[in-house]
């Protein structure tokens, strides 16, 4: 398992200010139900401004407790943990989609018709 740094907001405007500066982030672990910006809104305008990082996004949750947010974690692109999280559950989260990620990236950057050699 690799070692990540860890950058803390506090609210949906200040990660997106954070965002604006670097977006090179492996994952963004973020809770659902936020104040002034929910995680679902968040995840909205990083889909626009930062398109490769809306599949690099944890959601924290205790319990939706919004219709909206009941069928966001319902999606079958939203990936979640449930409060209270376990170190050992969200670190298996992390690395799955840093991997998944990380594989997508590469594939997107391979230019068409570019071979792949696959061997065992």
């Amino acid at each position: 398992m690799r070692a990540h740094r860890v950058t803390t907001v506090t609210s949906g405007a200040e990660a997106l200010a954070t965002l604006a500066l670097d977006d090179k982030l492996d994952v963004i672990l973020c809770d659902l139900m936020m104040p002034g910006m929910s995680g679902s809104e968040l995840a909205s305008v990083i889909e626009e401004r930062h398109q490769r990082l809306r599949n690099r996004m944890v959601f924290v949750t205790g319990g939706a407790v919004t219709q909206e947010a009941t069928g966001f974690l319902a999606r079958p692109d939203v990936r979640w943990v449930a409060k209270p999280v376990r170190y050992a559950e969200l670190a298996l989260r992390v690395c799955e989609i840093v991997e998944q990620a990380d594989r997508l990236d590469a594939e997107r950057s391979r230019p068409p018709g570019a071979a792949v050699n696959v061997s065992s």
